[in-house]
């Protein structure tokens, strides 16, 4: 009977006690809907001028020739993303958007970010790799995000952030385009070249020329994009390569041989004074290369090779704790050896040239004139050959330049602004925090009156 009672007793308590705080909620209900919409509205104001002064302009763009996947740009120097944001391309951004008087390169610079974009498969991989084996991977992204924050104090504003991240970009492209992509075609040493009006021998040295000149070239762009393929010619810059290799193996090769073999030449005497001068060229060089074999025999002899010790009068007596002196010295005089034999190769074979040419023309007229004819035809096709390799190099090269200028660096969004600060989310939690404090000092007040 007295456990009912008990029952009954609290369960009226607690009826009370919550009509009671009820009572004190709605008692205090303009109080606490004044703290809420105050708190609400200072949220808000305060997210307002935060996200004010907080927005950045981003773009998302890549990069795409070959050599960004090893970190290098197109000639093979390192690539730095900031390289974006260096003094001449935000000088060149400030010039076209005619910010000169309001804006400098430093306010801009500041306020710039560049922010490669890692895969997480790549990021996770990394972080395994370093775990186990204790190092990392190299990893060469293509795809980085610009980003232009707005500051007050610089007089960069959301609208003015944005027009600056487009123009930097362009800027930088247009920069890219003249540092990297020299879009000069193959220099053609041939187009005013007349073979009849030239010795065999100095055709033979204009083709040659002329042969390195387009394999050079080529060699250049395929160092960019070793992929690259024209749509026009079907070619790559490495057929291109190997194919006009072949014109040196065959055709060049065979006029060489003639020309030595039989001592051709419209001009006896003039090839005479060729050949001497050439030996007295390579005499020169011999010469020199001689005098450093002495030198570096003279040293040899200074050294100690035991302790590695250069000795008194070569170099104060220190120690070469790197490497052997002696060993290098050795090379050096090895490769000056090398170099001496094949320039006195080469002076033994221009000598025998010589002495035959001075000895009379060996051919019977009709030999004569069949290795002439012969001769003379491998030029005029060989001159036709390098004419159309020069073309073809041409047009794949113009084509390759026009899609590489537009695809090199492109822009993979429009730049956008952005706010760091989430304002409706700020507004719901200031309202929170003014719903709180509310119903607290409306109890807190109840509660001191009751005191």
């Amino acid at each position: 009977m007295e456990l009912n009672q008990t029952m009954e007793s609290n369960k009226v308590s607690d009826e009370i006690s919550l009509k009671e705080l009820i009572s004190i909620l709605l008692k205090n209900k303009i109080l606490i809907i004044a703290f809420t919409i105050i708190a609400g509205i200072i949220a808000g104001a305060v997210s307002f001028n935060m996200n004010a002064n907080s927005k950045e302009a981003k773009l998302l763009f890549s990069i795409n020739h070959g050599k960004i996947y090893e970190g290098q740009n197109p000639d093979g120097s390192k690539f730095e993303p900031y390289e974006i944001a260096s003094p001449y391309i935000l000088s060149d951004a400030i010039k076209h958007l005619k910010l000169e008087d309001r804006i400098s390169t430093n306010d801009i610079r500041k306020n710039i970010v560049v922010e490669p974009l890692i895969p997480e498969r790549v990021t996770q991989e990394e972080e395994f790799t370093l775990a186990m084996e204790g190092k990392g991977i190299a990893y060469y992204p293509n795809q980085f995000l610009l980003r232009v924050k707005t500051d007050k104090n610089a007089g960069i504003d959301s609208s003015l952030a944005m027009r600056l991240t487009n123009q930097i970009i362009d800027s930088y492209i247009t920069n890219f385009s003249e540092e990297y992509i020299s879009t000069n075609p193959v220099v053609n040493k041939i187009i005013t070249f007349s073979p009849e009006d030239y010795d065999y021998s100095d055709i033979s040295m204009v083709f040659h020329d002329q042969l390195d000149t387009i394999i050079s070239y080529n060699s250049r762009l395929r160092e960019i994009d070793p992929e690259y393929r024209s749509k026009n010619t079907g070619l790559s810059f490495n057929d291109i390569i190997q194919s006009t290799a072949i014109i040196d193996e065959i055709d060049l090769n065979r006029i060489d041989s003639m020309i030595s073999s039989y001592q051709l030449t419209k001009d006896k005497d003039r090839l005479i004074l060729y050949y001497e001068y050439l030996i007295e060229q390579l005499e020169f060089q011999k010469s020199k290369s001689q005098n450093s074999a002495n030198i570096s025999t003279e040293m040899l002899g200074k050294i100690d090779n035991t302790t590695n010790k250069i000795l008194i009068g070569l170099s104060d007596g220190l120690e070469d704790t790197e490497e052997s002196y002696f060993s290098d010295l050795i090379l050096k005089s090895s490769n000056i050896g090398s170099s001496i034999a094949t320039l006195q190769e080469d002076i033994e074979y221009y000598k025998n040239e010589l002495e035959q040419l001075k000895a009379g023309d060996y051919l019977t007229n009709v030999d004569g004139k069949n290795v002439i004819e012969e001769v003379e035809s491998i030029i005029d096709s060989t001159f036709a050959t390098l004419q159309n390799w020069i073309d073809i190099t041409n047009e794949t090269s113009s084509e390759f330049y026009g899609k590489l200028m537009t695809r090199a660096i492109t822009p993979l969004s429009p730049a956008e602004v952005y706010g760091s600060v989430n304002l409706k989310l700020n507004i719901a939690i200031g309202l929170m925090l003014g719903l709180m404090l509310g119903v607290f000092i409306a109890f807190f007040n109840e509660y001191w009156k009751k005191a």
